[in-house]
């Protein structure tokens, strides 16, 4: 079970051509909340290269956590599109996730602390 806020950071980078070019970066930080039952909430900032400053960022979602430890989850920055990944065996404490296909990369990564 995934229950309990997590500190996360998510990275995504977007417009990276075949000459590995990137038009725009994007990140997150702050506390993600699972409610144990598939949704998540999700508090803190993002910077952004289009942007001047950071600035306060809030979004929820779903994910799903499979028995051998695989994970998906609603995207944090682009919501239309799914993170895979997976969830420490021991905890849960950590989890790291991405979004390779397509016009992005990403990586999310989150820890407990617990």
């Amino acid at each position: 079970m995934l229950k309990g806020d997590y500190f996360l950071r998510q990275v995504l980078l977007s417009g990276v051509s075949s000459t590995s070019t990137i038009a725009r970066a994007r990140s997150i930080v702050g506390t993600v909340t699972f409610d144990g039952s598939g949704n998540y909430k999700f508090s803190g900032q993002m910077a952004d290269t289009q942007v001047a400053q950071p600035q306060s960022y809030s979004v929820s979602g779903q994910y799903q956590l499979a028995p051998n430890g695989f994970f998906q989850i609603q995207n944090l920055i682009d919501t239309n599109d799914i993170d895979f990944g997976g969830v420490g065996a021991v905890g849960p404490s950590a989890i790291v996730a991405s979004a390779t296909e397509g016009s992005y990369h990403d990586i999310l990564i989150a820890y407990s602390g617990r």
